[in-house]
């Protein structure tokens, strides 16, 4: 799987939380560098003065992050909504990643995150939506066009 990059998140349309990143975190889907620059990206724009913020900003490579995470998000198993907006993003970023086969990402995301149906229409195994076009490049093609849709409305560019 993807690991989604700071500057991607900080282009997203709707802002992430704490819970969002324990959840990307534990799940490995975002790294410490991740991390460390949200929590930067936060005290810079909100003027924040949490010690555990500043302790995750802080953080080392090799410091263990996820319990300091867990004092700011809070404890708790992940919603549905925080594994689907996952499953959004990590779409959203593959789409405009250099992902040799995209399609094929997709269809782990789609598998991984518990089937979203948001994503049903861009795995190959699944009924295409829509009638054929007539041959297999085409309709992936479209199954590409709905993955960029798809990313504009998760950046809020189209």
């Amino acid at each position: 799987m993807v690991k989604v990059t700071n500057e991607f998140l900080g282009r997203l349309r709707d802002p992430i939380d704490w819970k969002d990143i324990r959840f990307a975190y534990a799940h490995q889907l975002i790294d410490g560098q991740t991390v460390r620059d949200h929590a930067w990206r936060m005290l810079s724009e909100s003027g924040c003065d949490n010690e555990n913020i500043i302790a995750i900003a802080a953080a080392k490579d090799n410091d263990p992050m996820g319990p300091i995470i867990d004092r700011v998000a809070g404890l708790g198993e992940p919603t549905p909504d925080i594994i689907r907006k996952w499953a959004l993003i990590i779409a959203a970023f593959i789409s405009e990643s250099n992902v040799s086969d995209k399609l094929e990402a997709i269809e782990e995301v789609y598998s991984s995150f518990d089937y979203p149906e948001e994503l049903a229409g861009m795995v190959r195994y699944m009924p295409i939506i829509g009638p054929s076009l007539g041959n297999k490049a085409a309709n992936e093609g479209r199954m590409l066009n709905s993955l960029k849709e798809l990313s504009a409305k998760i950046l809020g560019t189209g």
